[in-house]
């Protein structure tokens, strides 16, 4: 074998990890599948939005 450059060993690792955490991506999982979650009695969801500071600089 020749010799290996940091960079073959940066695209052999990440092709190994892409290759083993494929099935993990493609797949639905039972437990994902299995999530089924209703909202309590009661609950809201409160959203944040940006506030103008100075409304005559929006008017310009």
């Amino acid at each position: 074998m020749g010799d290996f450059s940091r960079r073959d060993t940066l695209k052999t690792l990440g092709a190994a990890a892409a290759v083993s955490a494929a099935p993990a991506l493609l797949l639905p999982s039972r437990a994902a599948a299995a999530y089924n979650v209703k909202p309590e009695k009661g609950a809201s969801i409160r959203m944040m939005r940006w506030r103008r500071f100075i409304q005559g600089d929006e008017d310009q």
